[in-house]
C-alpha cells in the first residue's frame, strides 16, 4: 500500500537522503580518521551537520512546503532528527560498542555498523517528518486562517 500522495516523497526523501547520507559518512570519517573522535560521538555529530542541509532540500523538493513559519517547522523537524538522532546513537552503541558487529571483518566496523542503523532511522524520520512536520493540515490551516 502506497502511502498517501503516493510514492513520490518517499522516493524524493529517498534521494536527497542518499546525498545526505554520502555527506554524513564523510564527516563520519573525518571526525573519527581525522580528528579521532570515539566513533559513536562522530556519528552523532555527522548526523546534525548533515540534517541542516537536509531541512533545506526536502522542505522544498519532497514536502513542498510553503508554510511562512519556517523557523517553527526548522524545531520540528530538529526534534526529529534529535529522535533520529538518538536511535542512531543508541543502534550504534548497541551494534558497535556493545556486539561488536563486523569487528572481525575490517577496522572500519563502524561505518558498517552505521550502514545498517540507516534504513531504520530513515523510515522513522520520514513517518514522523510527512505526520507532523510538514503535515498537510498544519499547511491548510495556515492558508485557511489567511482568508
Amino acid at each position: 500500500m502506497a502511502p498517501p500522495g503516493g510514492l513520490r516523497p518517499f522516493i524524493s526523501y529517498c534521494i536527497i537522503g542518499l546525498g545526505i547520507t554520502a555527506i554524513e559518512f564523510s564527516l563520519l570519517f573525518a571526525l573519527k580518521e581525522f580528528l579521532r573522535l570515539n566513533a559513536v560521538l562522530a556519528a552523532g555529530i555527522a548526523y546534525l551537520l548533515a540534517n541542516m542541509i537536509s531541512f533545506a532540500l526536502n522542505r522544498r523538493f519532497t514536502f513542498q512546503s510553503s508554510q511562512p513559519r519556517v523557523f517553527r517547522q526548522y524545531a520540528k523537524y530538529l526534534a526529529t532528527a534529535l529522535s533520529g538522532m538518538a536511535a542512531t546513537v543508541v543502534l550504534m552503541w548497541l551494534t558497535y560498542s556493545q556486539l561488536h558487529l563486523f569487528s572481525t571483518l575490517t577496522r572500519y566496523d563502524y561505518l558498517l555498523c552505521k550502514a545498517l542503523v540507516t534504513p531504520l532511522v530513515v523510515v522513522w524520520n520520514f513517518s514522523l517528518n510527512r505526520a507532523w512536520t510538514f503535515s498537510l493540515k498544519q499547511e491548510e490551516l495556515v492558508v485557511s486562517c489567511k482568508h
